[in-house]
Protein backbone atom coordinates (compact mmCIF):
# COMPACT_ATOMS: atom_id res chain seq x y z
CA UNK A 1 0.00 0.00 0.00
CA UNK A 2 1.32 3.42 -1.00
CA UNK A 3 1.45 5.97 1.82
CA UNK A 4 1.23 9.72 1.53
CA UNK A 5 4.93 9.92 2.38
CA UNK A 6 5.75 7.52 -0.48
CA UNK A 7 3.61 9.47 -2.94
CA UNK A 8 5.10 12.79 -1.86
CA UNK A 9 8.65 11.47 -2.14
CA UNK A 10 7.88 10.20 -5.66
CA UNK A 11 6.18 13.46 -6.62
CA UNK A 12 3.00 11.59 -7.53
CA UNK A 13 0.46 14.41 -7.46
CA UNK A 14 -2.50 12.19 -8.38
CA UNK A 15 -1.77 9.74 -5.60
CA UNK A 16 -1.17 12.55 -3.10
CA UNK A 17 -4.55 14.07 -3.95
CA UNK A 18 -6.25 10.67 -3.76
CA UNK A 19 -4.72 9.88 -0.36
CA UNK A 20 -5.64 13.32 0.97
CA UNK A 21 -9.23 12.73 -0.17
CA UNK A 22 -9.13 9.49 1.84
CA UNK A 23 -8.15 11.49 4.94
CA UNK A 24 -4.45 10.64 5.00
CA UNK A 25 -2.60 12.53 7.73
CA UNK A 26 -0.87 15.38 5.86
CA UNK A 27 1.50 15.89 8.79
CA UNK A 28 2.63 12.26 9.18
CA UNK A 29 6.40 11.95 9.58
CA UNK A 30 9.12 9.60 8.42
CA UNK A 31 11.40 7.99 11.00
CA UNK A 32 13.71 11.01 10.51
CA UNK A 33 10.83 13.38 11.19
CA UNK A 34 10.26 14.64 7.65
CA UNK A 35 6.69 15.36 6.58
CA UNK A 36 5.29 14.84 3.10
CA UNK A 37 5.59 18.60 2.58
CA UNK A 38 9.29 18.53 3.49
CA UNK A 39 9.87 15.61 1.11
CA UNK A 40 8.20 17.53 -1.71
CA UNK A 41 10.31 20.60 -1.01
CA UNK A 42 13.56 18.66 -0.78
CA UNK A 43 12.85 17.01 -4.14
CA UNK A 44 11.30 20.09 -5.80
CA UNK A 45 7.95 18.42 -6.46
CA UNK A 46 5.93 21.59 -7.00
CA UNK A 47 2.51 20.07 -7.79
CA UNK A 48 2.52 17.77 -4.75
CA UNK A 49 3.82 20.68 -2.64
CA UNK A 50 0.83 22.78 -3.68
CA UNK A 51 -1.63 19.95 -3.06
CA UNK A 52 -0.29 19.46 0.48
CA UNK A 53 -0.49 23.19 1.21
CA UNK A 54 -4.09 23.24 0.02
CA UNK A 55 -4.77 20.34 2.40
CA UNK A 56 -3.41 22.51 5.25
CA UNK A 57 -0.09 20.73 5.83
CA UNK A 58 1.77 22.38 8.70
CA UNK A 59 4.52 24.57 7.22
CA UNK A 60 6.44 24.75 10.50
CA UNK A 61 6.82 21.08 11.40
CA UNK A 62 10.50 20.29 11.86
CA UNK A 63 12.42 17.07 11.26
CA UNK A 64 14.45 15.39 13.97
CA UNK A 65 17.38 17.59 12.87
CA UNK A 66 15.23 20.73 12.97
CA UNK A 67 14.75 21.18 9.24
CA UNK A 68 11.42 22.75 8.27
CA UNK A 69 10.01 23.03 4.77
CA UNK A 70 11.37 26.60 4.69
CA UNK A 71 14.93 25.68 5.68
CA UNK A 72 14.88 22.91 3.06
CA UNK A 73 13.50 25.24 0.36
CA UNK A 74 16.20 27.78 1.19
CA UNK A 75 18.97 25.20 1.32
CA UNK A 76 18.03 23.79 -2.09
CA UNK A 77 17.37 27.14 -3.78
CA UNK A 78 13.64 26.78 -4.38
CA UNK A 79 12.64 30.45 -4.59
CA UNK A 80 8.94 29.98 -5.40
CA UNK A 81 8.52 27.45 -2.61
CA UNK A 82 10.34 29.75 -0.19
CA UNK A 83 8.00 32.62 -1.07
CA UNK A 84 4.90 30.45 -0.79
CA UNK A 85 5.94 29.04 2.58
CA UNK A 86 6.59 32.54 3.91
CA UNK A 87 3.18 33.70 2.68
CA UNK A 88 1.62 30.79 4.57
CA UNK A 89 3.26 31.65 7.88
CA UNK A 90 6.53 29.72 7.84
CA UNK A 91 8.74 30.87 10.71
CA UNK A 92 11.57 32.83 9.18
CA UNK A 93 13.99 32.39 12.09
CA UNK A 94 13.47 28.74 12.98
CA UNK A 95 16.77 26.90 13.34
CA UNK A 96 18.09 23.46 12.62
CA UNK A 97 19.90 21.58 15.39
CA UNK A 98 23.18 22.91 13.99
CA UNK A 99 21.88 26.45 14.47
CA UNK A 100 21.24 27.29 10.81
CA UNK A 101 18.31 29.44 9.75
CA UNK A 102 16.85 29.49 6.25
CA UNK A 103 19.05 32.51 5.47
CA UNK A 104 22.16 30.75 6.74
CA UNK A 105 21.47 27.64 4.65
CA UNK A 106 20.70 29.68 1.53
CA UNK A 107 23.86 31.74 1.90
CA UNK A 108 25.97 28.65 2.66
CA UNK A 109 24.81 27.11 -0.63
CA UNK A 110 25.06 30.33 -2.67
CA UNK A 111 21.32 30.55 -3.33
CA UNK A 112 21.26 34.26 -4.26
CA UNK A 113 17.59 34.49 -5.25
CA UNK A 114 16.50 32.78 -2.05
CA UNK A 115 18.78 35.01 0.03
CA UNK A 116 17.18 38.04 -1.61
CA UNK A 117 13.69 36.69 -0.89
CA UNK A 118 14.55 36.02 2.76
CA UNK A 119 16.14 39.43 3.21
CA UNK A 120 13.00 41.08 1.79
CA UNK A 121 11.04 39.10 4.37
CA UNK A 122 13.30 40.65 7.07
CA UNK A 123 15.51 37.66 7.85
CA UNK A 124 18.06 38.56 10.50
CA UNK A 125 21.62 38.62 9.14
CA UNK A 126 23.39 39.20 12.44
CA UNK A 127 21.62 36.47 14.35
CA UNK A 128 23.95 34.76 16.79
CA UNK A 129 24.10 30.97 16.62
CA UNK A 130 22.74 29.06 19.61
CA UNK A 131 25.15 27.94 22.34
CA UNK A 132 25.18 24.40 20.92
CA UNK A 133 26.57 25.68 17.62
CA UNK A 134 30.38 25.39 17.32
CA UNK A 135 30.70 28.82 15.72
CA UNK A 136 32.68 31.43 17.61
CA UNK A 137 31.21 34.63 16.14
CA UNK A 138 27.65 35.61 15.17
CA UNK A 139 28.71 36.03 11.54
CA UNK A 140 31.22 33.19 11.24
CA UNK A 141 28.70 31.10 9.31
CA UNK A 142 29.19 33.58 6.47
CA UNK A 143 32.70 32.21 5.94
CA UNK A 144 31.17 29.52 3.74
CA UNK A 145 29.69 32.19 1.51
CA UNK A 146 33.07 33.91 1.21
CA UNK A 147 34.12 31.92 -1.80
CA UNK A 148 34.45 33.21 -5.36
CA UNK A 149 31.19 31.55 -6.35
CA UNK A 150 29.22 32.99 -3.42
CA UNK A 151 30.45 36.61 -3.46
CA UNK A 152 27.03 37.71 -4.73
CA UNK A 153 25.42 36.47 -1.50
CA UNK A 154 27.76 38.55 0.66
CA UNK A 155 27.13 41.61 -1.50
CA UNK A 156 23.37 41.25 -1.03
CA UNK A 157 23.69 40.97 2.73
CA UNK A 158 26.09 43.87 3.02
CA UNK A 159 23.85 46.08 0.91
CA UNK A 160 20.84 45.15 3.00
CA UNK A 161 22.60 45.51 6.36
CA UNK A 162 25.37 48.10 6.08
CA UNK A 163 25.95 47.96 9.84
CA UNK A 164 27.53 44.48 9.81
CA UNK A 165 31.01 44.69 11.21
Amino acid sequence: MVTLLDAALAGDEGMVIQLISQNADVNEKTADGFTALALCVRNNHTATFEALLEAKADVNTASNDGFTALTLAARHGHVDMTSELLSRGAKLESTTLSGGTALMWASHNGQTDVVQTLLKAKAVVTRAPPPSCPLDHPLSWLKDALTPRHHHVIKLMLLKHRSIS
